[in-house]
């Protein structure tokens, strides 16, 4: 099962969220897996998203209040490691969360959408202590994308995407613009197309 991926282009290998308890990194030139790691009981884990950061990736799953490293060194991943989660990101317990999460390109936060209360949270990868960012309004957000110093929070069932800038603390937000179209029929997720194009 393929959930959630991100691609690290450099060392060509891409990392899976394989859903039940799984996660997978292939190398992409070859198509062969490169590593796989089990990080809970397929009945009660379920990694739904990564993202890469310049230390490595992390994986998120719906229904446990963790996320999962896995280190990456010169193109090797490297053995996993399990941060428990504190506070509003952790969301309540027993419940199914999409719980898409991003890695900010200049702090080491992680940031969160928590899905039972509509806000971001931030998170502190040593700790997996969070808090609210404050003004920053996302219910219903299923994908989320930094760009610039702005964040976009594609938000699925209200056919919606919002755009906020962030303070440098990371500690509140400003609603720049919301986008709506008849076209964004329940969007899920963004990427950024090209270098210097705009999120889709």
């Amino acid at each position: 099962m393929t959930v959630g991926m991100d691609f690290d282009a450099q060392h060509d290998l891409l990392f899976v969220a394989g859903g039940p308890g799984k996660a997978y990194v292939y190398n992409h030139p070859y198509r062969a897996l490169v590593a796989s790691y089990d990080f809970g009981d397929a009945t009660t884990s379920f990694l739904n998203d990564v993202v890469l950061t310049p230390y490595g990736a992390w994986f998120t799953d719906s229904v446990q209040p963790k996320l999962y490293f896995v280190p990456e060194t010169s193109g090797i991943p490297g053995p996993a490691r399990t941060l428990n989660l504190s506070g509003p990101a952790a969301g309540k317990p027993g419940t199914f969360h999409h719980q898409r999460h991003r890695g900010h390109p200049v702090r080491e936060h992680l940031v969160r959408g928590a899905e039972g209360m509509g806000k971001l949270c931030t998170i502190n990868p040593f700790t997996g202590t969070s808090s609210v960012v404050e003004n920053v309004d996302i219910p219903d957000t299923d994908g989320l994308l930094f760009d610039h110093g702005q964040l976009w929070a594609t938000q699925r069932f209200i056919n919606q995407i919002s755009r906020f800038r962030l303070s440098d603390d990371l500690r509140r937000g400003t609603l720049e613009k919301v986008i709506t179209d008849p076209l964004l029929r329940v969007p899920v997720t963004s990427v950024k197309f090209r270098r210097t194009g705009s999120p889709w």
